[in-house]
């Protein structure tokens, strides 16, 4: 499509997403930048983007040699990504029950910045940490009931994620039980997807400690 037409922005925002579905983050980023470029007002060009950069991140904040990434690069790239779930989620907001996934996504970025501690050094204006927290979890809940059924799995994983980024060791684990129940009953979900999602919640699980860390990391791998 993009060799027909290299301004197509569709083109470059789906092949963006499948470059980052397949963990080519660094591949995916300058079609998703393209998409975002040329249409600003789109609620999954944002949100693809925000994940994006999430996943880069992530990888900078724990790159194997040092000196790969300044400190600066990785929290502002936390940063810029909560920037680009907020717009998703303005947009989104007109219309919820099309855009769930808007308000999870942020979630989960959000949640993964604070156990990063990417956000108050970054930025010294940002809320106490449990407010930002709880912002969180309000969005999570706010979609549940629209995706009780088809995603109620990412749902509970993301609840879990944000409630033991605050600490709630119990109740997170309780959330990571009830999406690896959810997921198992799922008769829709690819049998890739249905272990990449297994291992992201094992992970988070061992990240947070709410359970044995290296049984769960074991799990995951």
């Amino acid at each position: 499509a993009l060799e027909v037409d290299p301004t197509f922005a569709a083109a470059h925002m789906y092949l963006g997403r499948s470059y980052y579905r397949d963990f080519l983050d660094d591949e995916a980023r300058p079609h998703l930048e393209r998409a975002k470029g040329m249409n600003p007002d789109s609620a999954r060009a944002n949100n693809f983007l925000a994940v994006c950069l999430r996943r880069i991140a992530f990888r900078l904040r724990h790159a194997e040699a040092p000196g790969t990434s300044t400190d600066k690069e990785w929290r502002s790239l936390y940063q810029r990504a909560l920037e680009l779930h907020r717009l998703a989620m303005r947009i989104a907001e007109e219309n919820p029950k099309r855009y769930p996934w808007a308000f999870s996504a942020y979630a989960m970025t959000l949640a993964q910045a604070v156990n990063e501690k990417a956000l108050w050094d970054h930025d010294p204006s940002m809320p106490e940490r449990n407010t930002v927290l709880e912002e969180a979890l309000n969005k999570v809940n706010a979609v549940f009931p629209i995706r009780h059924t088809e995603q109620s799995n990412l749902i509970r994983h993301v609840r879990g994620l944000v409630l033991g980024t605050g600490a709630q060791l119990e109740d997170a684990d309780s959330e990571f039980v009830a999406a690896i129940r959810c997921l198992r009953r799922n008769a829709n979900v690819r049998s890739q997807k249905y272990r990449e999602k297994l291992a992201e919640i094992y992970f988070h699980r061992g990240l947070l400690g709410t359970r044995p860390r290296t049984a769960q990391y074991r799990k995951a791998i």
